[in-house]
């Protein structure tokens, strides 16, 4: 992924939200309605961090300032390059939110009871660990979601914050 591929989906997003008309038309917003009542955007990104690609990120988000939500991979996070550790403070300094996607981004729908409560909260534990700060939102990976994952979220107090709009 290189700087202007990424620069162009922003831009790409930005202008479709900007679309109020086709934006009538959505299902209830992920995480409700907006405080105006009117349509808006949560930029969200999942799967790292990544060395290579969150850094770009980050620089076109702070371009257009543009606050975003980052669900990080456990294993990812917990990864010992330091520019991981870096790139995480850099996420919250510069006023984003950071969600749990699991230890090891697996579908938790599909796997026994076991290893779905164990990726769920060892993800979790591991990406407050690193971040310093407690995590309230959970990204379920593929968006599969399950009664089991409902109560497991439940139990754990944790809102579950799917997509409505998959860029792919």
């Amino acid at each position: 992924i290189d700087r202007v591929m990424v620069r162009g989906v922003v831009l790409a997003a930005i202008a479709l939200v900007s679309a109020s008309a086709a934006a009538k038309g959505w299902p209830t917003p992920a995480a409700g309605e907006s405080a105006s009542g009117g349509p808006e955007v949560l930029f969200t990104f999942d799967d790292g961090p990544n060395p290579k690609t969150t850094p770009l990120v980050l620089d076109i988000l702070a371009q257009h300032h543009i606050r975003a939500v980052f669900f990080l991979v456990g294993e990812m996070a917990e990864n010992k390059n330091p520019k991981v550790a870096a790139i995480i403070r850099r996420i919250l300094r510069d006023g984003h939110v950071i969600g749990t996607h699991t230890m090891k981004h697996k579908d938790l729908c599909r796997v026994s009871e076991a290893d779905a409560v164990r990726d769920l909260d060892d993800g979790k534990a591991i990406v407050e660990e690193v971040a310093g700060v407690p995590t309230a939102w959970f990204r379920a990976p593929f968006g599969a979601r399950c009664d089991r994952l409902e109560h497991m979220l439940a139990e754990r107090h944790l809102s579950h914050f799917h997509w409505d709009l998959d860029p792919q």
